[in-house]
């Protein structure tokens, strides 16, 4: 999977805690005030040749909330997340075309639990550890179950036992361009 990116080239997710745009040669942007915000950063998750990005609508408790797929279009801002540092190490991701937060549906602890997009909240369930695995990859867990990772479903995605033999639950993160 390959991606072109300008501007603020690619950081992995470890060495993005303070980002200061400018502060690092290979991040330094090129255009627009977007680039001199500070912020962790902006960036598109993928698992092999398909990107995590915001999909169909659905309803939780009552709420406009949408699930998430993995699409081979990375082209739109629904496949494009801001990443925050949130406690103790971990993240929250916010999908730039609503600013709605990567959540476990429900604060579920449960294996095969959807992870959707929803309101942003300050729970557990949308803050995220980003733990390193072989060749510039991460698996994701949510911080109200460690023990679980997000997982490739087929096209969908879902919290299942970490297990760091499992291609499914390895992401990749690559910086998106300054614009």
């Amino acid at each position: 999977f390959a991606l072109l990116l300008i501007g603020c080239g690619t950081t992995p997710i470890d060495a993005v805690t303070a980002d200061t745009p400018g502060a690092d040669p290979a991040n330094t942007p090129t255009t627009g005030s977007a680039c001199s915000e500070p912020t962790a950063g902006r960036f598109l998750l993928s698992l092999k040749s398909d990107c995590l990005r915001r999909g169909a609508a659905t309803i939780v408790f009552g709420n406009a909330a949408y699930l998430t797929e993995l699409s081979a279009d990375c082209t739109t801002p629904r496949a494009q997340w801001d990443l925050t540092p949130a406690l103790e190490g971990t993240f929250t991701l916010r999908n730039v075309d609503d600013q709605l937060s990567l959540d476990v549906r429900a604060a579920s602890d449960v294996p095969g639990t959807p992870i959707i997009v929803y309101d942003p909240n300050t729970l557990d369930n949308q803050r995220f550890w980003f733990r390193p695995r072989a060749s510039d990859t991460y698996e994701l867990a949510p911080r109200h179950a460690p023990t679980l990772c997000a997982e490739a479903q087929g096209s969908s995605v879902e919290i299942w036992p970490c297990d760091t033999n499992n291609t499914a639950q390895a992401f990749r993160f690559a910086r998106v361009s300054c614009l």
